[in-house]
């Protein structure tokens, strides 16, 4: 439901917008031209996602992991529905997470991420498209997403 949300934020600040505090302002956080060219094909927007550890003490178990999303073929996706009260969304997973199951995924993870360090990556894009076999083999196209999950990691600490 990415593209309601870029439609969201061409509306006033709600209540729980974070952003409303940080602006001190009720205009909108993007322009409502804006979102309709992009959604139309001749615009780009992307929600970047920026994961922190928020403890002193470096991460100890379930460490953050990304795909690289040029190793996922679109078999490798199953697409699941979240119903809001005024729209349908979607969102994908992929069908196997573990280099065991699907060895051609590329995983990387950050074990110990301290709170000094950032891991920023691609949560959706309006130009990037769903994974597809000629993408796999290289189009230079980005993707539209990056898969990511948290996982338990066995030399993690107890």
């Amino acid at each position: 439901s990415a593209p309601q949300r870029l439609r969201d934020l061409s509306e006033a600040p709600k209540i729980n917008d974070t952003w409303r505090k940080i602006r001190n302002t009720n205009e909108p956080l993007i322009p409502k031209e804006q979102v309709k060219d992009a959604l139309e094909g001749k615009g780009r927007f992307q929600i970047i996602n920026v994961w922190r550890n928020i403890k002193k003490e470096p991460v100890g178990i379930f460490p953050l992991a990304v795909c690289n999303a040029h190793t996922a073929n679109p078999k490798d996706l199953v697409t699941f529905e979240i119903h809001y009260k005024d729209r349908v969304g979607e969102n994908y997973f992929l069908r196997a997470a573990s280099a065991e199951e699907e060895p051609h995924h590329r995983w990387y993870y950050f074990p110990r991420m301290m709170q000094s360090e950032v891991l920023v990556f691609k949560q959706w894009d309006t130009h990037g498209p769903l994974p597809t076999e000629n993408r796999v083999k290289g189009s230079g196209r980005a993707p539209q997403f990056c898969a990511h999950t948290a996982f338990k990691d066995p030399s993690s600490l107890p």
